[in-house]
């Protein structure tokens, strides 16, 4: 593909160091700001990389909606922006300093992280040494390495950013996949500027990176709120590190880990204000609120029990007066943020939140049909043991059967559509959207009913009891779904809290021991991430699950003939699995390991044995998640002739089109080469529709989509691959197509 001067490629990708230099030149103004108001040691230096996170938040969600107004948003005005900041900082920085005419102190203050871990005994500096050295760089590395290769990350969260960048701003746009347009953005936001200082997604992912960092300081700074000492904090943030959605999510293009990040800094700064009144606090509690919100509506629900005792906690401590104007102050910012967006939607949608039935356009149902008793308690139960799959079918089978068995019992439908998107069922799936916490949530349970039963920890059990009516609240609104495993990841990062509080009281020496065996425990999902696979998990993964196939494909003629001598009596040939042959019934413990054994010595699984980072390309890597759209497309990739060329996306299907344009780019992105020229009429009265686009090529799956083409005579060549196809025109057309 085209490709780009090394020296152009450098001082793009160094681009990106703005942002790690603006943050860091805002937390040494925060250091010395803070320091004059009395915060000290290890809380300072947390306090401030909190706080300059949120700024830096607050900052890009300003510059991104002020460009998006004047059609501005590219590559040389978001550069501008972070040079201009990164400059001023550094100059309100040596002002700051002069003024307090002691540069001793100053730069004092950027080695005393060093006095502070010598305070630590060998046991914390252990867990410190692995937690860096098995978990955040391996991950940091994984993160930069393996392009985002997560499927809803292809189908919206970065398909939206590429729409944005070309045409400039915000506004809604053209699409096959309409959750590009109105599901939360601003984690997307965040995105968006690694996508144009950088020219690639190579730094797409250290937006959630970096916000599980975040997360572990205010998690830490939580639990010291509550009386916690070191090792106690220590013991809370190895908890949620450990956790293993936390560990796949943390490097992926997801929103969990921001919006999880935003609520653990809205509790921290909450729970400031209710012990003294403070601007500040009041400040980054409404704006961890706001773009908590902002990045998934879940987070809301989770939060709404701590806002009504927060507010009941400023009423009876600081009078109607002040607790006036800390309700404004959050109502503004709510205002401010959430505006622009939802005038969008209202304009489009005729609805601020999602398209209504009557405009054409598709339909997703999130929340339930129904607010009910009956609803809250069938989902309660269901997304609690969705925490509990063990890679043991006979295990899962049971505690299914408990659940299904209870509902029957109330009378309840465990199915019930207006309380479920998905079947039921509990599973151990080893997935970044959808693997299960189970040693946390059995940790996590039993601190909880230690907590119950202890004397005082008034402030911690109302704390919990918040947290309890948070997951309630999520599951009393929202559809039970099997990927909600992530979604409930904020209930593990504020229950780290209590977990490592009840260790502290009741079982002080063993600390370290239980954050040592977490760290051993989850170091797994670091190196076996089947995403972003060091090791070949989802090969061990299968055998250790004894997982067989529905259906066997025999790739050659010698498994063909093994499969039909060896394994008859389990599998048969069915007309509508063509070459395949269908297994006839679910077979026990032992015939599952006789068959896998089988379809090993056969080779059958030889082709994962490969899925590693150190045998897969790029390529490869982008489609791990969805191998059957690689296996498509890959064969279309090489006849198309430069990245110069644009190419029309006319999709039948709902699809989204990341991975199809990030597969043929180079060192830097083309991110305005592809874009949809079929869609639903609805969308021809949009203004981004009118832009103009000049495609040499058309990717789509429906052949019979191109008879308009044929018709101007404008087919050169047209290549098929399995259900996809690629027609390279005779010249470039700016043709639309507009079709249910």
């Amino acid at each position: 593909m085209g490709g780009t001067p090394r020296n152009t490629r450098s001082y793009i990708s160094m681009s990106i160091l703005l942002v790690l230099l603006s943050t860091m030149l805002t937390m040494l103004l925060l250091q010395l700001y803070q320091r004059d108001e009395g915060t000290q040691g290890r809380t300072l230096w947390r306090n401030s990389f909190l706080k300059s996170l949120l700024i830096h938040a607050l900052l890009i969600y300003l510059v991104n909606e002020l460009l998006s107004y004047f059609g501005s948003i590219n590559r040389s005005n978001i550069l501008a922006f972070w040079v201009v900041l990164a400059v001023t900082e550094a100059l309100l920085l040596i002002r700051f300093s002069i003024q307090q005419e002691d540069w001793r102190k100053f730069f004092s203050y950027l080695i005393e992280m060093n006095s502070i871990f010598k305070s630590w005994n060998s046991s914390e500096r252990l867990i410190l040494f692995l937690a860096i050295c098995v978990y955040l760089i391996p991950i940091a590395i994984l993160t930069y390495v393996v392009p985002p290769n997560n499927y809803d990350g292809h189908s919206y969260h970065l398909s939206r950013i590429v729409e944005w960048i070309s045409n400039g701003n915000l506004d809604h746009f053209p699409t096959r996949h309409i959750q590009q347009l109105y599901h939360n953005v601003f984690a997307e936001y965040l995105v968006l500027h690694t996508f144009l200082l950088s020219g690639s997604d190579r730094f797409a992912g250290f937006v959630q990176f970096t916000a599980s960092l975040g997360t572990f300081c205010a998690i830490s700074l939580i639990a010291k709120s509550f009386g916690a000492h070191r090792s106690t904090q220590i013991l809370a943030v190895i908890f949620m590190l450990t956790l293993p959605a936390g560990i796949m999510e943390s490097s992926t293009v997801q929103v969990d880990y921001v919006a999880c990040f935003f609520i653990c800094c809205f509790i921290y700064f909450g729970y400031l204000a209710v012990r003294r009144f403070s601007a500040s606090a009041i400040f980054f509690m409404a704006i961890s609120l706001t773009l908590g919100g902002f990045s998934k509506y879940t987070i809301l629900l989770l939060a709404l029990p701590f806002c009504i005792y927060f507010g009941l906690q400023f009423l009876k401590k600081y009078q109607i007066k002040r607790a006036s104007l800390i309700l404004i102050t959050i109502l503004t910012l709510f205002i401010l943020v959430f505006s622009p967006f939802l005038a969008r939607n209202y304009q489009f949608f005729g609805h601020p939140m999602h398209p209504m039935a009557d405009t054409g356009l598709e339909i997703e149902k999130l929340s339930t049909d129904q607010i009910s008793l009956q609803g809250a308690v069938s989902n309660v139960m269901k997304n609690a043991t969705l925490q509990m799959g063990l890679p043991n079918n006979d295990f899962n089978l049971r505690v299914a059967s408990l659940v299904q068995n209870a509902h029957q019992f109330l009378g309840y439908t465990v199915d019930d559509p207006r309380f479920s998107n998905d079947t039921f069922q509990v599973r151990y799936v080893v997935h970044e959207d959808m693997i299960p916490n189970t040693l946390h949530f059995v940790i996590l349970l039993g601190s909880f009913i230690f907590l119950t039963f202890s004397k005082g920890y008034g402030r911690l059990k109302w704390f919990s009891i918040l947290i309890l009516l948070g997951f309630i609240l999520l599951c009393t609104f929202l559809k039970f779904q099997l990927w909600s495993t992530r979604t409930q990841m904020p209930i593990f990062a504020l229950g780290s809290v209590v977990v490592a509080s009840m260790f502290g009281k009741y079982a002080p020496k063993t600390k370290s021991m239980l954050a040592l065996f977490l760290l051993l425990a989850s170091c797994s999902f670091v190196l076996a991430n089947p995403s972003k696979p060091i090791l070949p998990l989802k090969y061990y993964s299968k055998k250790l699950l004894l997982h067989i196939p529905i259906a066997v494909c025999p790739q050659n003629d010698s498994q063909r003939q093994a499969v039909q001598e060896k394994l008859s009596t389990f599998y048969t040939r069915n007309p509508a699995f063509e070459d395949c042959l269908q297994l006839l019934k679910q077979p026990n413990t032992i015939d599952r390991r006789y068959i896998f054994n089988v379809l090993d010595s056969i080779g059958y699984f030889d082709h994962i044995k490969k899925e590693t980072i150190f045998k897969l390309d790029r390529t490869a890597l982008y489609f791990l998640n969805h191998t059957a759209n690689g296996e498509k497309y890959r064969p279309l990739m090489n006849h198309i002739q430069g990245t110069d060329q644009k190419i029309g996306l006319l999709f039948d299907g709902n699809y989204g089109f990341y991975h199809y344009l990030s597969s043929i780019q180079g060192d830097t992105f083309r991110f305005d080469q592809m874009k949809y020229i079929g869609y639903r009429p609805r969308y021809k009265e949009l203004v981004n529709a009118s832009k103009p686009f000049h495609y040499a090529y058309i990717l789509g799956d429906d052949r019979n989509m191109l008879g308009p083409y044929y018709e101007n005579k404008l087919i050169d060549t047209v290549y098929y691959s399995q259900d996809f196809y690629l027609a390279k025109l005779k010249r470039t057309s700016e043709l639309k197509f507009y079709y249910p």
